[in-house]
């Protein structure tokens, strides 16, 4: 073993990339990218750097994590005894005072906008207006995919701050998923997509906000429905895995290459990779990790990993507000927007 770590830190000595190994339960190898952008942590115990999680990450897969206060994003790969962990660093994100600035006002003209839509909407309606509901609709839409592109972009700068207002309860996340699953169906089978869920015959009980697992599972949901076309299938799954939860969300759509993944989590805040970078946000918010495998042309597998479920009325979480239930049509008509129309923006399902 020592002759395989002393080679293995001589490949990867002059690597840009942070290198990382490990016998199964101490870090024997960093190479200096990797001591650099960490710190010296060889001869630590695996824990004192690496989440527990990423113990289960297959080649091919990537795991969104913090290190030693920095994003990165892991691969993993074995050589002989050891299993090597290759980081991506993941750029800082915009100063939050800026953000801070720009955003609730954003978010005031947003409002604005939504409620001129909404009486536009009444108004078509009411004069039974066919072409002015139309166009109502695609208003409404537009309104819909800033709001998820804002409230996603206020909920991670204020996850990362620490100022977010989180709010965990006694959640039976298997009646979460089941319902919001059915929402999302009720839309992808006119556009022959099969959604299914699968979980526990029994309430599988967490401590977690609900809102921001619903939003979690729509980020999800909404990358896999962005791949797929008719005929292809989307399966979300709730299981238990020794003492933690995992949920799935599996699809047969165009997967990613190892390039794409790896830029997943380091690259821009728009687009496909600022909501999979949220559902890593919320995801270690409530004690667990992201990991994601791309399957480039056989689809994309995503793993949730959550803390092992909690008796229901326990008395430990408290929610201190109300919160939308679940498959609550706003969240989903929000989330969902970037794959949607605006023919699905029905003035029935907006009241």
């Amino acid at each position: 073993m020592k002759e395989l770590t002393e080679g293995m830190a001589l490949l990867f000595e002059s690597a840009l990339e942070p290198v990382i190994g490990t016998d199964g339960e101490n870090i024997v190898l960093m190479n200096p990218a990797a001591v650099s952008a960490f710190g010296d942590h060889r001869g630590a115990e695996f824990s004192a750097l690496l989440p527990e999680a990423v113990r289960a990450l297959a080649p091919g897969q990537v795991a969104a994590v913090t290190l030693c206060g920095k994003r990165a994003s892991l691969r993993a790969a074995s050589a002989g005894g050891l299993t090597v962990y290759f980081a991506a660093v993941e750029a800082p994100a915009p100063a939050l005072p800026e953000r801070a600035g720009f955003l609730p006002e954003l978010r005031s003209l947003l409002s604005a906008l939504k409620l001129a839509a909404d009486r536009l909407s009444e108004s078509a309606e009411a004069a039974g207006d066919a072409a002015g509901t139309e166009r109502a609709a695609i208003v409404q839409h537009t309104c819909a995919q800033l709001q998820r592109l804002v409230g996603n972009a206020s909920l991670a700068g204020d996850i990362e701050s620490g100022s977010v207002s989180f709010r965990p309860e006694n959640l039976d996340l298997d009646e979460l998923c089941r319902s919001t699953t059915w929402t999302a169906e009720f839309f992808a089978r006119s556009r022959g997509i099969e959604v299914v869920y699968s979980g526990p015959e029994e309430p599988v009980w967490i401590g977690a906000d609900r809102v921001m697992m619903e939003i979690l599972l729509l980020n999800l949901i909404s990358n896999s429905l962005l791949h797929l076309r008719e005929g292809g299938r989307l399966e979300v799954s709730l299981t238990r895995r020794g003492g933690r939860i995992v949920l799935a969300v599996d699809d047969t759509g165009s997967g990613m290459t190892q390039q794409e993944l790896s830029r997943l989590f380091t690259g821009g805040a728009s687009g496909q990779g600022m909501g999979l970078r949220l559902v890593r946000d919320i995801a270690e918010l409530h004690g667990g990790a992201f990991i994601i495998e791309g399957r480039e042309g056989r689809g994309a597998s995503a793993r949730v990993m959550l803390q092992s479920d909690i008796r229901p009325g326990s008395g430990i979480f408290r929610s201190t507000g109300v919160s939308e239930g679940p498959g609550h049509m706003g969240i989903v008509l929000v989330q969902l927007a970037t794959w949607l129309s605006s023919k699905d923006y029905d003035p029935r399902l907006l009241d």
